[in-house]
């Protein structure tokens, strides 16, 4: 490096003047692109003005400059220089000093991989950041940076994060710790989800999961002019997806869910819902039978209470990722009599509630079944084969239109499922609308009287029902013969 360009700096660090004077930083870079071996220079210029505790901010404002601006030119020696330059003096800083820290390491991080930032690097930085850094002293935006960086390294330098001597998992949940700005949060719930995917939480599930779960619900309220748009449901979305990315959160998770769904109320209520629907199908029925039979209960009562039409919708959707999930179990020699008896706890009771049917009870008894027989064809064979002798051996043609059109419609519904998981007779044939037949089909010959014969009623409701399951019968692949339609 050329004296001029040394005594520029050097009367830089010396002087009051603070900011780096755009004339002297275009100098360096300028120098620095014409000769990059220079970069050890001015590391080794900036190490030895390190022991004047004024110039910290000055020594680290200049390699922040250098680094961002000309960090892809530089060869792996400046690199190294620099890493250790900044690991080695990460701990006890001045926040603003951090802040300009973070921001070398989040330019090192994205220079090309292989060309001068290797593995070793991104080793050397992890450990100094979850040794020596405390994110809650960082600015957001730093922090922000910070994670950025670290999700950088996990996408390009895995195999050295993996090395057995660093516990990735751990420092990556204390670095995270008490994180509340919203975009950082959005951004940890990511690398979270990266971190299950790329490394073996098994010592850290309990701990993992509790960062996470300490979230939750959520409770985000967007600020005015926010100028990242943050949303309370990209919040919800975000954490529920953390939450069901592996099964080994499903013993911690699951019995945490179901306590919020029956203590809780409103916004709370409605986000265990719908996370336990999405957590389900990651969890397994092995995880789910310790505790199915108080969540159905739950969720029925919600179904039956049915504060809304939306509590309705989640708590239904719901029990069909459960069913659906338990369902997965039946072939499970070890598991099957308890998951037959668990999806019966559901049904049972809705069934009763169907020998009267033009009461309230009986209709959302009618949705709770059918939410269960469309996830899957034995849950559809065992309400089909339970309910339709029921309601043939209520149907009267003499009944008062009101409980003759609630017969009907269950009727409906019963064939709506059927036809979800069966097919549309519009559609062409394949295998397997071939081989799995209707569970509906023994019953056609009561389906229709009950329909044609509610076809002559007086009440035009009863008649309109009729009609639609006429039409919903004909919709079903090979449920009627040609003569018959």
């Amino acid at each position: 490096m050329n004296n001029a360009c040394e005594e520029l700096i050097a009367q830089w660090l010396s002087s009051s003047r603070v900011e780096i004077e755009p004339s002297l930083l275009a100098h360096v870079l300028l120098y620095i692109t014409r000769h990059p071996e220079a970069v050890l220079t001015i590391v080794n210029i900036l190490s030895s003005a390190w022991t004047h505790q004024k110039d910290h901010y000055k020594c680290t404002e200049l390699l922040a400059q250098i680094t961002v601006h000309s960090g892809k030119t530089f060869n792996s020696s400046s690199v190294n220089a620099i890493v250790e330059f900044v690991c080695d003096r990460l701990p006890g800083n001045h926040p603003l000093i951090m802040n300009r820290f973070v921001d070398i390491i989040n330019a090192l991080v994205m220079i090309p991989p292989g060309s001068s930032f290797y593995d070793e690097h991104a080793a050397r930085i992890c450990q100094a950041l979850f040794t020596h850094v405390k994110t809650k002293s960082l600015h957001h935006d730093a922090r922000y940076k910070l994670l950025l960086s670290l999700e950088k390294m996990i996408e390009n330098y895995i195999l050295a994060l993996r090395h057995p001597e660093m516990d990735f998992v751990g420092g990556f949940i204390n670095l995270v710790d008490g994180e509340k700005d919203p975009r950082n949060l959005l951004k940890v719930f990511e690398l979270v989800r990266l971190v299950i995917t790329n490394f073996d939480i098994s010592i850290h599930v309990e701990d993992l999961f509790d960062y996470a779960f300490c979230y939750f619900p959520i409770t985000f309220t967007p600020p005015p002019n926010d100028p990242y748009g943050i949303t309370t449901q990209q919040l919800k979305t975000a954490l529920r997806e953390c939450l069901s990315s592996t099964p080994y959160f499903a013993n911690f998770a699951t019995p945490l869910l179901i306590e919020k769904v029956i203590k809780t109320t409103g916004s709370a209520k409605s986000d265990a819902i719908e996370t336990i629907g999405l957590c389900a199908p990651a969890y397994g029925p092995h995880a789910l039978l310790p505790h199915v039979t108080e969540l159905f209960k739950a969720l029925s009562n919600e179904v039956y209470v049915a504060r809304s039409s939306e509590m309705e919708r989640i708590s239904l959707a719901t029990i069909h990722s459960v069913v659906s999930t338990l369902a997965g179990g039946i072939c499970i020699a070890d598991i099957r009599l308890p998951v037959e008896a668990a999806i019966r706890s559901l049904l049972d009771p809705c069934i009763e509630k169907l020998e009267h049917p033009e009461l309230k009870d009986a209709k959302s008894a009618g949705h709770i079944l059918c939410a269960a027989a469309s996830a899957a064809d034995p849950t559809c064979s065992a309400v089909t084969q339970t309910l339709v002798p029921i309601l043939t051996r209520l149907f009267k043609t003499s009944d008062q239109p009101v409980r003759q059109k609630a017969i009907v419609d269950v009727f409906n519904a019963v064939l709506k499922t059927n036809r979800k998981l069966y097919g549309i007779s519009s559609l062409p044939d394949n295998d397997t609308q071939h081989h799995i037949q209707s569970p509906l089909l023994p019953f056609k010959p009561q389906l229709l009287f009950a329909f044609t014969s509610s076809m002559n009623s007086s009440d035009v409701n009863v008649r309109h029902s009729a009609l639609e399951g006429l039409h919903e019968m004909s919709s079903i692949t090979n449920f009627l013969t040609s003569e018959e339609l």
